[in-house]
C-alpha cells in the first residue's frame, strides 16, 4: 500500500510541475509578443499601399527644375537682355554711319576720308606734295575719338600712331601723331573752312623782329588750307599784314610758310617761317631786305631760343 501511494504522489507531482512549465513558457510567449507585433508592423509600413494614397501631391506641382521647360525659360531673359544690347549697338552705329566720310584740310596737308560703320579709310597728301600715304582706324563713337595709322607712299616703314579728338558736330578734330620718341600736332576742319586758333598757322602770335633790332610784335593769322593770311602791329606802333603765303611740308615734324609782307610804310618783301610741329607752338623765320630775323610764338609759350637760321 505504501508503494502504490508514493507511486500515485510522484505522478501528481510530475502533474504540478508540468503546469507550471506550461504556464511560465505561456507568460514568456505573451511577454514577447509585443516586441514582435510592432516590429512586423514597421517592417511592413515603407512597402505598403497607404504612402500612396494617404497624402496626395497637387495637381499643379512645381516643375523638377531641371526639365526642359525650366531651362528654356531661365535663358530667355538673358537672350533678351543679348538682343536688347545688340539692337543699341546697331542704333549707336547708324547714327553716325559716315560722319568723317568726306574731304578735309588739316595742318600740313589734305586727306579724303570714307567711313563705314565704325572703319574708317582714305587718303593723304602734305601740301607740296612731299609725300602721299594712306590712313586706316576706327571711330570710338561714344568717346567722339578717331584712332589709327597713317602709312607713307614713300615707304611702309614711315608711319605712325594718330589719335584725334572729334568735335560734336564731327567738322573738326584736333590731336596728335605718335611714334618714335616725338609726337606731332595733327588738327583739321572740312575742307573750305579755317583752321581754328591753334591749329597750324591759325592764332595769336608773339613776333620778335631782327630790325630793326629789339622790335616786338603781335599777329593774328587765320590758316585756310595752303593759304594764310593776316594782320600784324610792331611795338613802333607800325601795322602789316601778310598776303600770298602758301604752306608746304618737307617732313613730318616742320611746315613752311612762304609769302609777301606789306606794312602801312609801304615798303613790302618776301619772307619765310618753319613752324615746329612737335609742339604746334613756335615758329622761327627770316625776312627780307636783309634776311633779318622774324620768328613767333603762341602766347603762354617761351620765345624760341634761335629766332631764324
Amino acid at each position: 500500500m505504501r508503494k502504490t501511494f508514493l507511486i500515485g504522489l510522484f505522478f501528481s507531482l510530475l502533474i504540478v510541475l508540468s503546469g507550471c512549465g506550461l504556464a511560465l513558457s505561456g507568460a514568456a510567449a505573451a511577454s514577447s509578443t509585443p516586441t514582435i507585433v510592432p516590429l512586423s508592423a514597421v517592417t511592413e509600413t515603407p512597402t505598403g499601399s497607404p504612402l500612396v494614397s494617404s497624402t496626395p501631391l497637387p495637381a499643379t506641382s512645381t516643375p523638377v527644375p531641371s526639365s526642359p521647360t525650366s531651362t528654356a525659360t531661365a535663358i530667355t531673359p538673358t537672350l533678351v537682355a543679348i538682343q536688347s544690347a545688340g539692337a543699341a549697338v546697331a542704333e549707336t552705329t547708324s547714327a553716325v554711319p559716315s560722319a568723317l566720310t568726306g574731304t578735309w584740310a588739316f595742318n600740313f596737308g589734305v586727306m579724303t576720308l570714307t567711313q563705314q560703320g565704325m572703319r574708317v579709310e582714305g587718303t593723304y597728301q602734305w601740301y607740296g606734295g612731299a609725300d602721299t600715304g594712306k590712313i586706316e582706324g576706327v571711330v570710338v563713337a561714344g568717346l567722339n575719338q578717331f584712332q589709327g595709322v597713317w602709312i607713307s607712299d614713300r615707304n611702309p616703314n614711315s608711319q605712325s600712331l594718330l589719335r584725334w579728338q572729334v568735335a560734336e558736330d564731327y567738322n573738326s578734330f584736333s590731336g596728335l601723331s605718335t611714334g618714335g620718341s616725338k609726337s606731332e600736332q595733327w588738327c583739321g576742319v572740312r575742307s573750305g573752312q579755317p583752321l581754328p586758333a591753334g591749329c597750324g598757322f591759325s592764332g595769336v602770335w608773339q613776333l620778335r623782329f631782327g630790325n630793326p633790332p629789339g622790335v616786338t610784335g603781335q599777329a593774328t593769322l587765320i590758316q585756310t588750307g595752303q593759304t594764310v593770311q593776316g594782320m600784324y602791329v610792331d611795338s613802333q606802333g607800325h601795322t602789316g599784314e601778310i598776303v600770298a603765303a602758301e604752306v608746304s611740308a618737307s617732313s613730318i615734324t616742320e611746315v613752311n610758310l612762304t609769302g609777301t609782307w606789306r606794312n602801312d610804310q609801304g615798303e613790302q618783301d618776301s619772307f619765310e617761317w618753319r613752324l615746329d610741329l612737335t609742339t604746334g607752338r613756335t615758329f622761327q623765320g627770316r625776312r627780307d631786305p636783309g634776311n633779318s630775323e622774324w620768328c613767333g610764338w603762341r602766347e603762354g609759350t617761351s620765345e624760341p631760343e634761335q629766332c631764324g637760321w
